[in-house]
């Protein structure tokens, strides 16, 4: 790669992504090779160049139009410090001009954790398609599955969205009053997992939720957020293997249930 790896960390982000975070550790701490950590301060003072070094970017959603108020333009800034800036898979919108400009440059070597995003940006720039580190962060012999047999709403975690991606207001509705959206809740990735730990089914429409889920071995019934997200991820990452497991549904089926209600 280059003289140094460097990581970058002190993201920003809920602990959803703090889930990306511990499973790209344990992926590069899989690889012969050493890594130090650098956070977003330290490259946008724009202090030190470092030459022929690597940056290495944990995947995120922040390269969407939700949810792109910082990172594209963090890599343009690294682009121009580093040898080499790596984004590992990550959801990409290049209508997005900053997002465009960024994935764009000569240095910067994305993947994508989907094939959506792949298409998006392949064009222009330097793509791959790989598994989302998120999945690493998993003892895959541990995971205990358990499929859900009852409708008993006290084994069932309620974990949708309250952000930007929601799609219930289009619906006319808003989360139930069981509901928990873990990932902005919780700042603890531990109890974040135990969470989930703790019941049989996880309703959700959130990303890094599902994936949880699944590899502790829960039932998932999932709703699409914005942009078909979490469909396009469980086509490309779990290929079928977990159909058994998580199934979609739609918002009628939310409000049916009364995890969903009237606005």
């Amino acid at each position: 790669m280059g003289k140094g790896v460097w990581l970058l960390s002190e993201m920003a982000g809920n602990v959803g992504d703090h889930l990306i975070w511990r499973g790209t550790e344990r992926l590069l701490d899989g690889l012969p090779l050493k890594f130090e950590r650098i956070s977003c301060s330290e490259i946008n003072d724009e202090k030190t160049q470092y030459n022929n070094d690597t940056l290495v970017i944990p995947g995120s959603g922040a390269f969407t139009k939700n949810f792109h108020e910082w990172l594209p333009q963090l890599v343009l800034k690294a682009s121009n410090q580093f040898g080499q800036v790596v984004i590992l898979p990550s959801e990409y919108e290049p209508e997005l001009p900053v997002v465009f400009s960024a994935l764009s440059q000569p240095n910067v070597f994305p993947f994508a954790r989907d094939s959506y995003s792949y298409n998006q940006v392949k064009l222009f720039t330097q793509v791959s398609m790989s598994l989302d580190p998120a999945l690493y962060a998993f003892d895959f012999e541990a995971a205990t599955r358990k499929i859900a047999s009852s409708n008993n709403t006290a084994d069932v975690l309620l974990a949708l969205r309250t952000d930007a991606s929601s799609l219930l207001m289009h619906h006319g509705l808003q989360p139930g009053p069981m509901n928990s959206d873990i990932s902005v809740t919780y700042q603890d990735l531990d109890q974040f997992l135990k969470s989930i730990r703790e019941v049989d089914t996880v309703v959700t429409d959130r990303l890094h939720v599902t994936v949880a889920a699944v590899m502790l071995g829960k039932t998932v019934r999932y709703v699409e957020p914005s942009n078909h997200k979490i469909s396009r991820y469980v086509d490309f990452n779990f290929r079928h293997e977990f159909d058994d497991q998580i199934q979609q549904r739609d918002y009628k089926w939310l409000a049916g249930r009364g995890f969903a209600v009237s606005k």
